[in-house]
C-alpha cells in the first residue's frame, strides 16, 4: 500500500504505512488495535476508489492517549461587569497505521444455468377472403 484515505469519526485522513495521526476522542487503550476506520480510497500500484467504501481494511495501533493544547474560552458582556473565563482540553488518540489487509474474496456457489425453451414463431394472420 502506498497510501490510503480513511474516515475515522467523520474526519478524513491520508495515511501511509508507519504514519501517525491524531484523532479526537478516546478510541481504546494503549497498544490495542483499531479497525473501525472506513477506507474510502487506497493506492497500491493502482487506485481503488470505493463506492462509497472499498473492501480493503486499514488497521491501526493505538500509540498513546493525550490531551490537546488548552483553548481559552472568554465570555464578556459590556456595561454589565459580566466576565467568564474557561478552558478546554480535548482528549486525543494517536494512531499509527500498521498495514492494509486485502479484500477477502467471497466464495460464490455455481448455480446451474436456467434452461429456456424456445417458442415457435408466431403464425401470421391472413385476411379472410369473401
Amino acid at each position: 500500500m502506498e497510501y490510503a484515505i480513511v474516515s475515522i469519526l467523520d474526519r478524513q485522513f491520508m495515511v501511509k504505512p508507519g504514519s501517525k495521526i491524531e484523532v479526537p476522542g478516546i478510541l481504546g487503550k494503549e497498544g490495542d488495535a483499531y479497525k473501525d476506520a472506513k477506507t474510502l480510497l487506497i493506492k497500491d500500484g493502482e487506485v481503488k476508489i470505493g463506492d462509497p467504501l472499498t473492501k480493503e481494511q486499514v488497521s491501526f495501533k493505538i500509540n498513546k492517549l493525550k490531551k490537546s493544547t488548552k483553548i481559552m474560552v472568554f465570555k464578556y458582556k459590556s456595561k454589565s461587569r459580566y466576565r467568564r473565563k474557561n478552558g478546554h482540553r480535548q482528549d486525543m488518540t494517536v494512531l499509527e497505521c500498521v498495514a492494509a489487509a486485502p479484500a477477502k474474496a467471497k466464495e460464490v456457489k455455481a448455480q446451474p444455468a436456467k434452461v429456456t425453451k424456445e417458442k415457435a414463431p408466431a403464425k401470421k394472420k391472413t385476411a379472410k377472403k369473401e
